[in-house]
């Protein structure tokens, strides 16, 4: 759901990928030190309470793409094939790196890899 909001929230506000960037450069910083004080806290590890990771990784996966609904659609849906299935490294981060840095960075590479399977579409059909 988290994934979903986050979608709806950067192209309702979104006006360009500058803006885009130094957002997300600015949650992946603030979201590492929220989750390493939640987690502290709360003695627990990538809680599903925790959804600034999947913002910064939808953040991430918008950065190539025209903001259409289609494109919007798309790129959630491979986000999300990345982030439950974690394929290709995401689950190696997810798995062996510790703390806030594991939680966000899987959702990171996910964003990445997310990017580039619409950046290689976008190429390959001219659109």
């Amino acid at each position: 759901m988290a994934s979903a909001v986050a979608a709806i929230f950067w192209i309702s506000i979104l006006e360009n990928r500058v803006f885009l960037v130094a957002l997300c450069l600015a949650w992946f910083l603030v979201g590492v030190l929220a989750v390493e004080y939640f987690e502290r806290t709360s003695r627990s590890h990538d809680s599903s309470k925790i959804v600034v990771d999947e913002w910064v990784g939808m953040g991430i996966s918008l950065l190539l793409i025209p903001w259409t609904w289609g494109w919007v659609v798309a790129a959630f849906a491979i986000f999300r094939f990345f982030d439950i299935f974690k394929p290709l490294g995401v689950g190696a981060i997810d798995r062996n790196w510790s703390g806030p840095w594991g939680v966000i960075m899987d959702d990171v590479l996910a964003g990445v890899y997310t990017c580039i399977v619409l950046a290689g579409i976008r190429y390959l059909f001219f659109l």
